[in-house]
């Protein structure tokens, strides 16, 4: 984003937020290390399906994590916003096993292994097709789990696509 003022001291493990971004939407502009992006925390729960729509009709789309910071931030949210299950926007719903993020691209195998806990993300299963974020007192667990259990919502958190 050009022209977006980083505070002098955006060093390290140092989170800012600000009102940048299109408020009118819920957007807000957070500084994390490398990452200078638009996010709506959202604070309801949701089945896949409908967290995508929903970001979809603010011009977003579920959070993706391509990179250590991206996803050091999405930590972030799924332990210290919502305390519970988050979608992240990386599934295998379109061929199992083969997980792709929100906008289409197949993510880096190693990148993979970084993001799941061992033994998750695989294609054992054709119900658990979307990767979640489960906070458990002292760790966070990121696995795939299902998309569109009614009964276990998820939390989620729209980009904003610029």
């Amino acid at each position: 984003m050009h022209g977006v003022p980083r505070p002098s001291n955006s060093t390290g493990d140092k989170f800012y937020f600000t009102d940048y971004c299109n408020q009118t939407q819920g957007y807000r502009l957070y500084i994390y290390k490398s990452v200078v992006d638009c996010f709506y925390l959202a604070q309801k729960w949701a089945i896949y399906t409908e967290a995508q729509s929903n970001c979809s009709a603010i011009g977003g789309r579920v959070m993706q994590a391509k990179t250590q910071d991206r996803y050091d931030l999405f930590l972030h949210f799924a332990r210290n916003v919502f305390g519970t299950f988050t979608f992240l926007g990386l599934t295998d719903q379109v061929t199992d096993g083969i997980f792709q993020w929100e906008d289409g691209e197949v993510i880096n195998p190693t990148w993979k292994n970084t993001i799941y806990m061992y033994g998750e993300g695989t294609a054992n299963s054709l119900t658990e097709n979307c990767t979640v974020a489960a906070n458990y007192s002292s760790f966070i667990w990121v696995y795939d789990g299902r998309c569109d259990l009614t009964t276990k919502r998820h939390y989620y958190i729209c980009e904003l696509i610029t």
